[in-house]
C-alpha cells in the first residue's frame, strides 16, 4: 500500500466513530392495512429510554396536537365492514400499546404484535375519515412512550 493510499485508510479510520455517532436510531414503526391498502411509519414521536415517558423535549405537543386532527397524517382507505389491522413493532409490545378513533379508545392493554378489528358497516363514504391513534406506554402510569397516527378513510 502506498503512503498516499495509508494514509487516506487511516484518515477514513479515524473518522468512522464521529460518522457513527451522527447516526440516530430510528424510531419504531407501527403497519396498518385495510384489503389493498397498507401503509408502515415510524413514530411521530419517541422516547429512546426504556420506562421514560415522553418529554417536551420527545414531541412538541403542536406536532401532536395538528396529528389528532388529522393534518399531515397518512391515509388508509377502508371499506366499512372491512378488517383493519394493526402490526406494531416487537418493541411497541413488550410495553403495551392502545388504539383509539377520534379519541375514543378501542383497545388498551395490547401486549402483541398484531391487533386487527372491523371497520363499522354504517359508516358512509367520503368525509374527512377518522384519526387513528396507536400509543406505545412507557412503565406501568408514567404516561406514553411513543405515539403514531393515521386516518381511516371510509371508501
Amino acid at each position: 500500500m502506498t503512503s498516499s493510499r495509508r494514509s487516506v485508510a487511516i484518515g477514513l479510520l479515524a473518522l468512522s466513530p464521529l460518522v457513527l455517532a451522527g447516526c440516530e436510531k430510528p424510531n419504531p414503526g407501527v403497519t396498518v392495512w385495510s384489503g389493498t391498502s397498507s401503509e408502515h411509519v415510524p413514530a411521530a414521536c419517541w422516547q429512546h429510554e426504556e420506562g421514560e415517558p415522553l418529554g417536551a423535549a420527545d414531541c412538541a405537543q403542536d406536532v401532536v396536537e395538528r396529528a389528532r386532527q388529522g393534518t399531515g397524517v397518512t391515509t388508509i382507505d377502508v371499506r366499512p365492514g372491512a378488517t383493519v389491522g394493526i402490526s406494531v413493532d416487537p418493541v411497541v409490545a413488550e410495553g403495551g400499546w392502545s388504539v383509539q378513533i377520534g379519541g375514543q379508545a378501542l383497545a388498551t392493554g395490547l401486549t402483541e404484535t398484531y391487533y386487527r378489528f372491523s371497520f363499522p358497516q354504517n359508516i358512509p363514504a367520503g368525509g374527512e375519515g377518522f384519526v387513528m391513534e396507536v400509543t406505545a406506554q412507557a412503565e406501568a402510569g408514567t404516561g406514553n412512550r411513543g405515539l403514531w397516527f393515521f386516518r381511516l378513510l371510509p371508501s
